[in-house]
């Protein structure tokens, strides 16, 4: 958690940075226009995307699939939206990565890996329960390491 608190104060200073040395450059006033037009053009562009999203979701609904893509898309887009609404070009930079399909379908892959790492493995209880003989049985040898034996015994020296 202590990670996600400098990262977050490490791009607010980048932020501030960025944004000082364009308006050294470019005057005061062309800063603020580039903020008001980007925060408006972003909310615009996040709008049109999760409309294309919110199709794509009902339409995998309707055909009985779990949309599972379109959450995590759904949840991007939202992310660049109040993105690009705050102000600043570091923020506005990453809010138009998000909304750009190829590289949020990408980012969706990456999060749904990581957070099916995370997840605990199912174990099934091997001991005082009786089981049909051609029942699975499984043995937990770490956090993450499952193995699975067709039926037979396990020894605890295995």
């Amino acid at each position: 958690m202590i990670y996600l608190f400098f990262i977050f104060l490490s791009f607010s200073v980048a932020e501030v940075f960025v944004f000082y040395e364009v308006a050294q450059r470019t005057g005061a006033l062309t800063v603020l226009g580039l903020c008001i037009i980007s925060s408006i053009a972003g909310i615009h562009l996040a709008k049109a995307e999760m409309r294309r999203v919110w199709n794509e979701f009902v339409t995998a609904y309707r055909g009985g699939k779990v949309p599972e893509e379109s959450l995590v898309e759904t949840a991007l887009i939202v992310a660049a939206g109040v993105l690009l609404f705050l102000p600043g070009f570091l923020s506005d930079g990453l809010g138009i990565l998000l909304l750009l399909p190829h590289f949020r379908r990408r980012l969706g892959v990456f999060f749904r890996r990581l957070w099916a790492a995370k997840e605990p493995p199912e174990v099934i209880p091997t001991s005082g329960v009786s089981a049909p003989a051609s029942a699975p049985t499984v043995k937990v040898i770490s956090e993450r390491s499952i193995v699975e034996t067709s039926g037979e015994a396990l020894d605890d020296d295995k």
